[in-house]
């Protein structure tokens, strides 16, 4: 099919949202068409493109058509759900605009879908909807009063009952999504989802490390909440208590998020400022100081979403301790053990201090090798997808 342009639409990001994940996308259609035309708000686009530039892929840009569109920059719960209602009416706005060539929107919205769908019943314009952390809603149960209620009600009656226009997928970032999709969908209904990996910048520069004897450096990145982990880091903290406090391990976290710390000075934060965030700088420092990274999330989590932060600790060359879900596994079957999966927190404690009285340099060795094999299958010029179908 040959094709004038893609179309990328992303009438939601406002300055750093999904600034990692929205820029190596754009190199990755880049790199399968001649033209693209990036339509986002202007904060979210000058970030993107600083990102693409620092990343060494300034030349890709010479094919990309920037416009700007309006997004809703207010961040109350108001103001979100306005955001989103703006959002599916210039997804539907730009579905009109030079119809014939496909287009992706990089955010999935409640509204949007039905709007999209039935519009394109008619226009019969390929369209590419990227899903991100909203599929959890289908088998999350928020409260009745929260706007999450009802895109969990939306989301669940498109996706199992409306009939969807062939010309209409959804892109998930990674294959252990769509596997887990099959079995919460009518049969058949999978086939509105499509798979593809989560692209990411890494860096390319060799990152110092050392094993040292006696002594751990291990922490989480990323927000710190209950969703990811915050009581199963303070039973930890509790097992390891002993050696944190004659200084043999060290337990951190970027920053904590909406929760009521009692940690009881077990748990360094990097982050002073309660609700903010740390610089790009300061928090690649963070990571760059861990020797391990943790990852906390529940075994039943992240069956239908992608862990950017796992595309951190590859990028720096740290090993991880996880507890064990699906998303982990699937990265582990694809470029192979890239740090110790656990089944619960009381494995992961014996394992921590097992490392701290015996290393395994020759396993520390290979978890390093394997993550220099992620970078190659998460490169943004090595993720294919077929757009254009």
């Amino acid at each position: 099919m040959k094709t004038k342009a893609l179309h990328i639409v992303d009438s939601y990001s406002v300055d750093n949202f999904h600034e990692m994940f929205n820029s190596a996308m754009l190199i990755v259609a880049s790199h399968q068409i001649e033209h693209v035309v990036y339509r986002a708000e202007t904060g979210s686009q000058n970030c993107v493109l600083s990102h693409v530039v620092a990343n060494g892929y300034e030349e890709e840009l010479s094919k990309v058509e920037k416009k700007t569109l309006f997004v809703v920059r207010n961040e109350s719960a108001v103001g979100l759900l306005c955001r989103t209602m703006v959002s599916a009416f210039q997804n539907v706005r730009y579905l009109f605009v030079r119809r014939k060539e496909p287009v992706i929107y990089m955010h999935n919205d409640a509204f949007s879908i039905y709007l999209l769908n039935f519009f394109n019943l008619i226009l019969k314009r390929p369209v590419w909807i990227v899903c991100h952390g909203e599929l959890e809603l289908l088998i999350n149960n928020p409260r009745w009063y929260k706007p999450s209620f009802l895109y969990k009600q939306l989301y669940r009656f498109f996706y199992k009952y409306i009939p969807v226009s062939r010309y209409l997928r959804f892109i998930v970032l990674g294959e252990s999504i769509l596997i887990n999709l099959k079995e919460i969908l009518p049969a058949g209904r999978e086939k509105l989802f499509v798979a593809m990996e989560h692209p990411y910048f890494f860096k390319k520069e060799n990152v110092s490390r050392e094993i040292r004897p006696r002594k751990l450096i291990i922490g989480t990145i990323g927000s710190m909440n209950v969703f990811k982990g915050y009581y199963r880091l303070l039973d930890l903290a509790k097992m390891l208590e002993i050696p944190i406090r004659a200084h043999q391990i060290a337990l951190a976290v970027t920053r904590f998020e909406n929760v009521k710390m009692n940690h009881q000075g077990l748990i360094h934060c990097a982050c002073n400022n309660h609700n903010g965030l740390l610089p790009r700088n300061e928090y690649e420092q963070f990571i760059n100081g861990l020797d391990y990274v943790l990852f906390l999330y529940a075994l039943n989590s992240y069956k239908f979403i992608a862990s950017g932060a796992i595309f951190d600790t590859i990028s720096f060359g740290k090993p991880i301790i996880a507890l064990r879900n699906d998303y982990f596994v699937s990265i582990f079957e694809q470029c192979g053990d890239i740090g110790y999966l656990c089944e619960n927190i009381e494995e992961m404690a014996c394992l921590i201090l097992k490392l701290l009285d015996e290393p395994d340099i020759v396993a520390y060795n290979r978890f390093l090798q394997n993550m220099e094999k992620a970078k190659l299958l998460y490169a943004p010029e090595c993720i294919k997808i077929d757009l254009l179908r």
